[in-house]
Formats: structure tokens, sequence, C-alpha cells
């Protein structure tokens, strides 16, 4: 009989187990991120116009707004804002010009501070608010000549093939000015993290003399192949960021 007592309570705490074991797979995990890309390079997300007066002012706040209430309604937790599409800004910089993709001109400021309003209007809804950073990307076919972008063409920071021109990664001083931008988003805004996007090379750029960092890479590590050199000149921005 004794026996018979001894199975039962094996069977019950079996039973036991399971049933604790069905309730923790079932129960969802303790965090989740639903997030959302809020591009506003050639202002395919926001702002569907530029400008610096009151009036647009006014209407791309409206229409930032009435972004994140979707983003609200859509139970969404995160919101990637676009912050520096091509090495400009959505917000008070002392590193790189205004975007033109919010006040109309590249350099001049469209009179608000574009990333202030939107972390603000993300918490508010209880949304989390990251700051999407292009690191490398300068333009897609575009001459800037805003002071910034003269000085950089001077101290030769740009590397263009095609119509692709991106800042060149192989620079040390490049890699700095990465970090020095992030800094200052992180220490100027309570944000609530950073990405990261097109962090590349210009697409099918070649690796053989005539790419145009070909005489960087044979100083600087002819004893690793090219691609190689390149990748490791990304992962150095990606980590020095990080630290």
């Amino acid at each position: 009989m004794k026996s018979h007592f001894i199975r039962f309570e094996i069977f019950v705490m079996l039973l036991t187990v399971l049933f604790n074991s069905s309730d923790l797979s079932a129960a969802g995990p303790k965090r989740e991120m639903r997030g959302v890309w809020l591009t506003t390079v050639w202002g395919i997300d926001w702002p569907s116009v530029t400008g610096s007066s009151q009036k647009v002012c006014r209407q791309q706040q409206d229409e930032l707004k009435a972004l994140l209430d979707r983003c609200q309604a859509a139970n969404l937790t995160s919101v990637f804002f676009q912050v520096r599409g091509m090495a400009d800004v959505m917000y008070e910089s002392s590193l790189e010009p205004w975007s033109a993709f919010v006040s109309g001109k590249r350099g001049v400021s469209p009179g608000w501070d574009p990333l202030k309003f939107a972390v603000e209007e993300c918490h508010r809804r209880g949304l989390e608010c990251y700051a999407w950073v292009n690191p490398f990307r300068w333009s897609s076919g575009t001459d800037y000549n805003s002071v910034p972008d003269r000085r950089w063409k001077e101290q030769g920071w740009l590397l263009t093939y095609g119509k692709y021109t991106v800042f060149n990664p192989g620079l040390e001083a490049v890699r700095q000015h990465v970090v020095d931008i992030c800094r200052e988003i992180v220490s100027g805004y309570d944000i609530d993290g950073l990405v990261f996007d097109d962090y590349f090379y210009p697409n099918h750029i070649p690796e053989d003399s005539s790419a145009p960092d070909y005489d960087l890479w044979q100083a600087e590590a002819p004893w690793m192949a090219f691609g190689d050199w390149r990748r490791a000149n990304v992962h150095k921005t990606v980590a020095d960021v990080h630290a």
C-alpha cells in the first residue's frame, strides 16, 4: 500500500512540474522591442515640408506627433528617429550642419530642435526614442558646400566611388569624429540608445589599385587583404563608439 502512495506522490509532483513549465512557456518574454524606423533623409517618412517659418515648424511638429500617435496605437515600444542621414543633423550641433531635409537648406536652422521634441513626445507616449545615426554617409550625388563640408573636403576625409561619397573609415580622425558626434547626442539628449545603419563603404568599390583608398591601405596595413582592412576600419569605429 505504501508503494502506491509513493507512486501517487511522484505522479502529483510530475504534474506540478509540467503545469509550472507550461505556465513559464506561455508567459511572454520579460521585455520586447517592437520598433519602427522613422526615416528623415529625403523626407521619406517625415517631414513632408521643409523650411524655417513658424507655420512650417507647426506643421512638422503636428506630423511628427501624428506619426508617434500611430506608433502608440500600434502598441510599439521603440522609435528609431533618424538624426544624421548625410553628415547633417536633426538637432543643435556644434560639429555638423543642420539637415536640409528639415530646414530646406543645409546648415540653416529650422528654428526648433526635432530630436529634443521627438524624445519628449516619445516619452510622453511611453515609447523609447533611439537616435538613428548613419556614421559614414555624406552624399549620394549632391556636392554639399557648407562650411563644415568644405573643411572635410580640404582635410581629405571624403571617399568617393561612383555617385556615393562617405567619410573614409580608414582615417583615425574620421572615426574620432563619429565618436564625437555620438557623444554629443548621448550627452545632450535623453535618448534611450543609439542605432547605426549604412555603416559600410560604397557598394562594389574596387579592391585593386584603382580604389580611392588603395594608397592608404598600402601605407597602413599591406599585410592584410584589402577587404579585411576595410572591415577592420568599420569594426574600429563601432568599438570606439561603444568604448
